[in-house]
C-alpha cells in the first residue's frame, strides 16, 4: 500500500510516502511514514487538529529499509528537527578498534568529514597510507611514552607529536584510562569531536579524524569505540543496499546477524544464543594451529567466530551467491577465514581436525543421494570434534514427510556418531528455537 496524498499545510520537503504495519494491544495497526528531504523517515501521527512527525520504531526499520533499498535513511528522534535543520542526525557506531586500520591520505579529507554518513564517488578510499595506524609514527610514540613510560623528549619519533599537544594528549589518557571511553556528549564535548571513519567500497573503515583517541583506546585495550561515520563509498552501499533488500524479502531479517556496525541493526533468524554454547563445548580443546570446517556456512558470520576462537577455520558453501556474500563479508570485517565453493561431500575433508554443521546435516536425510553422500563424507573424515545442530524432529515440515531417512534428534547423534567412528556424544546445549547441540568425540 502507497500513500500519495501531500499534506499542504507542511513546510517540510516530503518526497513520498508508505504504510507499514505496526503492532499494538488491539494487533497490528497500519501507521503512515513519510521519506523527507536527507532520507530522513518519520511516521505521521495526528495532532489534535494537525499532524506530527514521530520516530521509526527499530522493529519497522528493516521492513521500511527493505522498500527502499537504493536510498540511504535514517531515523533521528527528532525528525521534524532534523529535517528543518537539513542536516540528519547519524547514530554513532560501535567498531572495534583493531578494525579501524586504513588511515586516509588524501586531501580532501574536509569533504569526506562534511558528507555525515552520504556517498561520494571516486577513488578516495585508495588514498590511505600503506601501513596501517599502528605502523604510523604517531602511534608508535603513544606507545612508547603510555606503555613503555618513556618522556616525550626521549622519543625520537615525538616529532610526530606537536609540544603543544602533548598535554592535552597526557590528560585524554588519563580521563579515558580512569573514567573508561566515553562519547563527546557524556564529556562535554562537540560531536564532531569523535572519531569519524569514512567506509570504502569492501566495507573497511578508513580513519578521518580523532587518532589521538583511537591510538589510547587501543593503548588501553579498550574493545569497541564510538565512531562518526563520514562518507560511505557507492559500491558499499550498493551492498549494503543488497543486504537490506535481502532481509526486506524474508520477514525483515538475514539468516545470522552480520557482525559489521554498519549492518548490525539488521534483525536475525539466529543470534549468537548457539556461541556460547559451542563455546562451552570447546572447552579444554587446543584449537591453535587447528582446522574447522563450518558445513554450509551461508555468509560466513559463525565461520568467522571460529576464525576468532583461533582455529584456521574454512566455510563449505554449494550456493555461489551465499559463497560470494561470505567473502564480502570476511573482507569488509577484516577476517581471514577461507571459503570454498560446492557441495561438502567433495570438500577433501581428510585432515580437518574439527566439523561444525549447524541446522544442515538434517538436509542430508531428505533424498537417498544426499544421505549416501553425508555417510560417505563421515566415514573419509578423521576429526578430533563434531558439533552440530539437530533439526527439532516434532517440526520437521512437510519435507520430510517422504524423507529417505529421519531421526529424532538422540537418534540422529547415534548415527552420525557411529558413522565417523567418535563414539562419545553430549548434549552441549539448546539454540532459542529448540534445536538440540551435540558435541561429539573419541
Amino acid at each position: 500500500m502507497t500513500v500519495r496524498r501531500p499534506i499542504q499545510s507542511w513546510a517540510l520537503p516530503f518526497e513520498d510516502f508508505g504504510a507499514v504495519l505496526l503492532p499494538s494491544d488491539d494487533g497490528d495497526q497500519l501507521a503512515l511514514y513519510a521519506l523527507l528531504e536527507g532520507d530522513i523517515v518519520a511516521l505521521v501521527e495526528p495532532d489534535g487538529n494537525g499532524w506530527k512527525l514521530s520516530e521509526v520504531p527499530p522493529f519497522a526499520r528493516v521492513a521500511i529499509y527493505g522498500r527502499h533499498p537504493d536510498r540511504r535513511l535514517h531515523f533521528p528522534e527528532d525528525p521534524a528537527g532534523n529535517a528543518w535543520r537539513g542536516r540528519p542526525a547519524l547514530p554513532l557506531q560501535d567498531v572495534r578498534t583493531d578494525k579501524i586500520n586504513l588511515v586516509f591520505d588524501g586531501d580532501d579529507k574536509a569533504d569526506l568529514v562534511r558528507r555525515r554518513g552520504q556517498e561520494r564517488r571516486g577513488n578516495w578510499d585508495q588514498d590511505v597510507l600503506e601501513g596501517t595506524f599502528t605502523d604510523t609514527h604517531f602511534f608508535r610514540t603513544l606507545e612508547q611514552h603510555f606503555n613503555q613510560h618513556q618522556a616525550w623528549d626521549d622519543i625520537p619519533s615525538a616529532a610526530s607529536v606537536p609540544p603543544d599537544e602533548r598535554e592535552v594528549i597526557d590528560q585524554l589518557y588519563a580521563d579515558i584510562r580512569d573514567n573508561g571511553y566515553r562519547p563527546q556528549s557524556e564529556r562535554g564535548g562537540r560531536d564532531d569531536d569523535e572519531i569519524i571513519a569514512a567506509i570504502g567500497r569492501d566495507g573497511r573503515y578508513i580513519l578521518l579524524d580523532g587518532h589521538k583517541r583511537l591510538a589510547i583506546a587501543r593503548l588501553l585495550g579498550i574493545e569497541t569505540v564510538p565512531v562518526w561515520v563520514g562518507t560511505r563509498h557507492p559500491d558499499w552501499e550498493g551492498t549494503r543496499a543488497r543486504i537490506i533488500a535481502f532481509a526486506g524479502g524474508h520477514e525483515g531479517r538475514v539468516y545470522q546477524r552480520v557482525e559489521h556496525p554498519d549492518l548490525f541493526d539488521l534483525q536475525a533468524h539466529h543470534f549468537d544464543d548457539r556461541l556460547p554454547v559451542i563455546t562451552q563445548a570447546l572447552e579444554g580443546y587446543d584449537v591453535a594451529g587447528k582446522k574447522l570446517v563450518d558445513v554450509g556456512c551461508h555468509w560466513g558470520q559463525m565461520t568467522r567466530a571460529m576464525e576468532e576462537l583461533g582455529f584456521d577455520a574454512t566455510g563449505v558453501e554449494a550456493n555461489p551467491r551465499s559463497a560470494q556474500m561470505s567473502r564480502v563479508l570476511r573482507d569488509a570485517t577484516e577476517s581471514r577465514y577461507e571459503i570454498w565453493e560446492g557441495s561438502i561431500f567433495d570438500y577433501p575433508i581428510e585432515d580437518t581436525n574439527v566439523i561444525l554443521g549447524l541446522n544442515i546435516f538434517h538436509h542430508f536425510l531428505k533424498r537417498q543421494e544426499t544421505y549416501d553422500g553425508l555417510v560417505g563424507m563421515l566415514e573419509r573424515s578423521n576429526p578430533d570434534l563434531i558439533i552440530f545442530a539437530a533439526h527439532v524432529y516434532e517440526r520437521r515440515g512437510p519435507d520430510f514427510d517422504n524423507a529417505y531417512r529421519n531421526y529424532r534428534p538422540d537418534e540422529f547423534a547415534e548415527f552420525i556418531a557411529q558413522t565417523s567412528g567418535l563414539p562419545n556424544i553430549e548434549l552441549a546445549g539448546k539454540s532459542h528455537d529448540g534445536r538440540s547441540l551435540f558435541k561429539l568425540s573419541r
